[in-house]
C-alpha cells in the first residue's frame, strides 16, 4: 500500500504544475476608476511594500510583493497601476531585431516614466521584454483606460470594448481561453455594473484562495482617481488599512512589511510559543491574550494553528487547540467541524460523529461533515461548490491510482458538484482536477498530507 501511495504521488507531482494564482481586475464609470488585486502564493511568504519617492523627472511609486528585485506590481503618483499574473506555461518570445532587448524587470521603469496606459504601451513597444515569457501584465490609469501586455502582444481597452476587465492565469489572446473559476466569477460580477469599493471587496473575497499550497497573501483595491490603496491581509476582509499614496511618498524611501500595517495577530504569537514551549503553554498564553484589544482574534485564528499541528502529525495537540476553539465558539460550523475531523484522524469515531452531528444541526449541507461523517457502508460523498462554468471535475486519488477519468463529479439540482464513491476503511489521499488543467485541494477539507512536493487532501473512512 505504501509503495502504491508513493508511486501515485510521484505521478501526480509530475502532472500537477503549480501556478501561483492571481486575480486582477479593473472597472470604471463616471464616479470611480478602481483596480482589485488578489496576490496569491505560498502561505509562508513574507510580503512587503516598497516606497520610492519622485526624483528629478521620475514619478514616485509604490511597489509590492515578496522580492524587491521582482515586485509583483505597483502604482505611481499619477494613478498608473501595473500588476502581473503568471501563466502555467511560458510562451516563446518573438524577438524583433529592430527593438532593444530589455533584460531587467520592467515595472519600475514603467511606473517611474509613465503616467498613462498610452505612455506605457509606447514605452514597452520599444523593447523585447525578455523576462516576460510567462507573465501577462494588467496596466490601468486614472482615465479608466487599461491594457494587457505580454512580450508578444498587447490588448487594449478599445479591443475589448467594455468598461471592465479581469486577468487571471491563462493566455488572454487565445480564441478559446482555458477554464478559470476565478476569472468567470470576477467577469460575472463585473458585468453587473456595480463598481464601488464594496463591490470590489466582494469580488476579492469570492476569488481569494485558501489552498494549503497557494493562498491569498494580501488583497488591494486601488482608487486610481483619488490615489488610495485599501489593503487587506490573508482573506481577512473585515480589517482594512487605507494608504494615501501621496502621504506615503512624502515619508521617504523605505520598505514596509505588510503585516506591520495591521494589528498584531494572535496566531503568530501562539505559533512561536508552540514551537518553543509546546501546546499547553500556548493555551495558557491564549487565555491571557485573547481579550487584548490590540490583538486580532477570530475563530480562524486557532483553526489555522490546529490544522498546522494536525497536518504535521501532532494530532493530540491539534485536538486540544480545536477543543479550545470550540469552547470559544460553540455554535460555529468551523470549530465543530475541525474538532470532529481531528477526532476522525485520531480514530475516535464516536467523538468525531458527536461533533459532526453538531455541525449538521447548524448546517445540514456542511460539506466537511457530510464527507467525514455519516459514512454508511463505506460510501463517501465528495462535494464542491461554485465552478459553475466547468464542464468536468474529476476526483483523483490513491484509491483510483490517480486516474482522472474514473470518478467524475455530477452537477446536482442546487448547482453543487457531487461524487459518491465506496471506500474500504483506511486513510486516503486525493485532489480535484477541474477541466483537465487545474488541480485543487478539496476547498471544504483542510486535513492534508504532503508526501513529496505538494499537499493532498486527506479523508479517513472509519
Amino acid at each position: 500500500m505504501k509503495t502504491l501511495i508513493l508511486i501515485s504521488t510521484i505521478l501526480i507531482s509530475v502532472m500537477y504544475q503549480s501556478t501561483k494564482a492571481c486575480t486582477i481586475f479593473t472597472a470604471s464609470n463616471r464616479q470611480n476608476v478602481l483596480v482589485g488585486n488578489n496576490e496569491d502564493n505560498s502561505p509562508n511568504l513574507k510580503t512587503y511594500l516598497w516606497v520610492t519617492p519622485a526624483k528629478d523627472t521620475r514619478h514616485g511609486f509604490l511597489t509590492w510583493g515578496s522580492f524587491k528585485k521582482k515586485p509583483e506590481g505597483g502604482i505611481n503618483d499619477k494613478g498608473l497601476f501595473w500588476d502581473a499574473a503568471a501563466m502555467p506555461q511560458a510562451i516563446n518570445i518573438i524577438l524583433d531585431a529592430h527593438k532593444v532587448d530589455f533584460k531587467g524587470y520592467f515595472v519600475e521603469k514603467a511606473l517611474s516614466e509613465c503616467a498613462t496606459v498610452d505612455e506605457v504601451v509606447k514605452l514597452v513597444s520599444q523593447y523585447n521584454l525578455l523576462w516576460q515569457e510567462k507573465a501577462q501584465v494588467l496596466v490601468a490609469d486614472a482615465s479608466g483606460d487599461y491594457a494587457v501586455i505580454h512580450a508578444n502582444y498587447i490588448i487594449r481597452k478599445a479591443d475589448m470594448n467594455k468598461s471592465y476587465f479581469a486577468l487571471t492565469n491563462f493566455k488572454t489572446n487565445c480564441s478559446k481561453s482555458a477554464y478559470c473559476n476565478r476569472f468567470q466569477t470576477a467577469e460575472k460580477l463585473l458585468s453587473e455594473g456595480q463598481y464601488s469599493e464594496e463591490s470590489f471587496k466582494n469580488i476579492l473575497s469570492k476569488t481569494a484562495q485558501n489552498d494549503i499550497d497557494n493562498a491569498t497573501l494580501y488583497s488591494q483595491i486601488c482608487d486610481l482617481r483619488n490615489g488610495t490603496i485599501t489593503l487587506f491581509q490573508k482573506n481577512d476582509f473585515k480589517h482594512a488599512k487605507v494608504l494615501d499614496i501621496a502621504e506615503a511618498l512624502q515619508q521617504g524611501e523605505r520598505t514596509v512589511e505588510i503585516k506591520q500595517l495591521f494589528p498584531e495577530n494572535l496566531n503568530e504569537n501562539l505559533k512561536r510559543i508552540i514551537e518553543k514551549q509546546g501546546v499547553e503553554k500556548a493555551i495558557e498564553a491564549f487565555e491571557m491574550l485573547k481579550n487584548n484589544p490590540q490583538i486580532v482574534f477570530t475563530e480562524n485564528t486557532l483553526d489555522e494553528i490546529g490544522y498546522s499541528l494536525l497536518n504535521n502529525g501532532n494530532t493530540e495537540g491539534a485536538i486540544k487547540i480545536f477543543a479550545l476553539n470550540q469552547q470559544e465558539f460553540p455554535n460555529s460550523e468551523i470549530t465543530n467541524a475541525s474538532l470532529a475531523s481531528a477526532y476522525s484522524v485520531y480514530g475516535d469515531t464516536k467523538s468525531a460523529q458527536r461533533y459532526f452531528n453538531k455541525v449538521l444541526a447548524i448546517n445540514p449541507l456542511n460539506t466537511q461533515a457530510t464527507t467525514f461523517g455519516n459514512q454508511k457502508d463505506g460510501w463517501v460523498v465528495f462535494r464542491i461548490r461554485g465552478y459553475d462554468g466547468a464542464k468536468k471535475i474529476a476526483l483523483v486519488g490513491n484509491f483510483n491510482q490517480y486516474q482522472n477519468d474514473k470518478n467524475l463529479f455530477q452537477k446536482t439540482e442546487n448547482g453543487d458538484w457531487e461524487c459518491k464513491i465506496r471506500l474500504p476503511k483506511g486513510v486516503f489521499y486525493y485532489k480535484f482536477l477541474v477541466e483537465d488543467n487545474t488541480w485543487i485541494n478539496d476547498p471544504a477539507n483542510k486535513v492534508a498530507y504532503k508526501p513529496l512536493n505538494y499537499w493532498d487532501s486527506v479523508v479517513v473512512v472509519n
